[in-house]
């Protein structure tokens, strides 16, 4: 992530452990609520209406849909 305006742009984050937005593979997930997804104890990302899948994506439409 790049924050342009502070006195170190650059903050990166990881977590191999993270467990958010799953889905079994060929199905999409999606949620129209708020979600609070903490990356680390530091970090964490707020999403609003999302729909994704990962894997299996035939014909560029999204499988069944497991919402939150």
């Amino acid at each position: 992530m790049t924050l342009p305006d502070t006195k170190d742009p650059t903050f990166k984050a990881t977590n191999s452990l993270l467990r958010a937005l799953q889905a079994t593979i060929g199905n999409s997930y999606k949620c129209n609520a708020k979600e609070h997804i903490w990356v680390t104890k530091a970090f964490s990302v707020n999403i609003f209406k999302v729909w994704v899948q990962a894997f299996q994506v035939e014909g560029g439409k999204f499988g069944s849909v497991e919402e939150c």
